[in-house]
């Protein structure tokens, strides 16, 4: 099992391959785990392990197709080709891929590869299935979510997308920890649930993890943490959700039992707008959070009102209270360029957003055009891109109200208007620092 991703921002760690290799593992499948990562030789490490094990499959996870960034875009798969390339040099055995990356563009991931079979999903079973069949000699080719060849055809059978709420986390000694906090400031994440209703115009979450919340059972996370925290001595754990308050019960139990549990761990987390009470503030800090961002793209709420409907500027002033009052930094992020944005609507979001007082402003922009997306059918009519385009090739949309050099401008503006801003987010940093030597 590789673990592709090399991109340093935030560094995440591999969780979803770490699953499917415990539970190829429990098959009883000889496995050898590889973390790119870190790895200062990538294309020799890997080389040096399919020599070593001489693998009858190789597993490929694959966690994006680029890092969707307007104005500094990276392109991971390059890399992976080099590897796909290594492995049929060194190994005479098939190679499958799997990963978000893979779930949002099968196909074209597994051509530009040239990899023997590819699935999608999230649910480790058909892997377990269609590993087993590969033992046996005869692939079963009737896998739910395979990708593969069938008589000079491109055959892509459904999935379905189960969550993690059956699910158990474990085989964190296959990574290192320690370098994953000090260049991502995370041991590692961890899922507490997967999915979204929330309909974003821009966002395909509900493609690669579905349209309804799947919760996981709070005493389980906290079994997880437990091990993570005792048996491999992590620290600070990113909680994976699409936003830990909703819904906001599951969150408060949530972090009811791990403050219970008070393992002296802190975690970060996503707090989305327009479902958050003080109650929920105080479990966050007594549970051990240290870094909350409220998310969302602007503070207007005639562009919210197009993208985001479930939340208004009005709640995130809210949250922003709520969290003060609970003397607990929080961070702030903004993504700009949605449709219907304007500069002068960007420029009232990121003064309001300074006098809200977060650790930190993130600000971003431009929306990579995702596929089965409003977004993509607004940028089909603007003429951004064409109807034949997939969404494989990134490509970004920005309102016309937004062009990217004034929309630059506009930001950097802002910071030099606010200086002070740096100042927060020392303080912040120094206090967070502080925290996490005497944890």
């Amino acid at each position: 099992m590789v673990y592709t991703n090399r991109n340093r921002f935030l560094c995440p760690a591999p969780i979803g391959a770490l699953l499917i290799s415990q539970r190829l593992e429990r098959d009883g499948h000889d496995v050898r785990f590889l973390d790119l990562m870190h790895e200062k030789d990538p294309n020799g490490s890997l080389r040096s392990v399919l020599r070593a094990h001489d693998p009858e499959l190789t597993c490929f996870s694959i966690r994006n197709v680029d890092n969707m960034t307007m104005g500094s875009l990276d392109h991971p798969l390059d890399e992976v080709a080099e590897y796909a390339a290594l492995v049929r040099e060194e190994s005479n055995g098939a190679l499958l891929i799997g990963g978000t990356a893979v779930t949002t563009f099968p196909s074209q991931i597994r051509a530009f590869l040239g990899a023997d079979y590819a699935i999608t999903g999230d649910d480790p079973e058909p892997v377990s299935r269609f590993v087993a069949s590969l033992e046996s000699t005869e692939p079963d080719l009737d896998t739910p979510g395979l990708v593969h060849q069938r008589n000079g055809s491109v055959v892509h059978n459904p999935h379905t997308l189960k969550g993690y709420t059956e699910a158990r986390f474990s085989g964190f000694g296959n990574i290192d920890l320690k370098k994953y906090r000090r260049k991502g400031y995370h041991d590692c994440g961890l899922v507490t649930s997967s999915g979204c209703p929330m309909g974003c115009s821009f966002c395909d979450a509900f493609r690669t993890f579905g349209s309804e919340y799947r919760l996981r059972d709070p005493d389980v996370v906290v079994d997880e943490l437990t091990e993570l925290r005792r048996k491999h001595g992590a620290r600070s754990i990113w909680l994976i959700n699409s936003g830990i308050n909703r819904p906001l019960e599951h969150g408060k139990e949530l972090c009811a039992r791990i403050a219970e549990a008070n393992l002296g761990l802190s975690f970060a987390c996503i707090i989305e707008p327009g479902e958050l009470d003080a109650e929920m503030a105080v479990l966050m800090k007594k549970a051990g959070c240290s870094a909350p961002m409220i998310f969302g793209t602007t503070l207007n709420d005639a562009v919210l009102e197009r993208n985001q409907p479930f939340y208004r500027r009005e709640d995130v002033v809210e949250a922003a209270k709520i969290f003060r009052d609970a003397k607990r930094d929080f961070l702030l992020g903004q993504h700009y360029g949605a449709p219907g944005e304007t500069l002068d609507g960007v420029r009232d979001s990121l003064e309001l957003a300074y006098r809200l007082k977060p650790a930190m402003i993130i600000a971003s922009y431009g929306l990579r055009i995702q596929p089965e997306t409003p977004v993509r059918e607004i940028a089909i009519r603007e003429g951004v891109i064409s109807e034949a385009e997939d969404g494989y090739q990134a490509r970004f949309y920005l309102s016309p109200g937004t062009p990217e050099e004034e929309l630059k401008k506009c930001i950097k503006s802002f910071r030099r208007r606010h200086p002070w801003q740096i100042v927060r987010f020392l303080s912040f940093a120094g206090r967070s620092a502080i925290r996490s030597l005497f944890n």
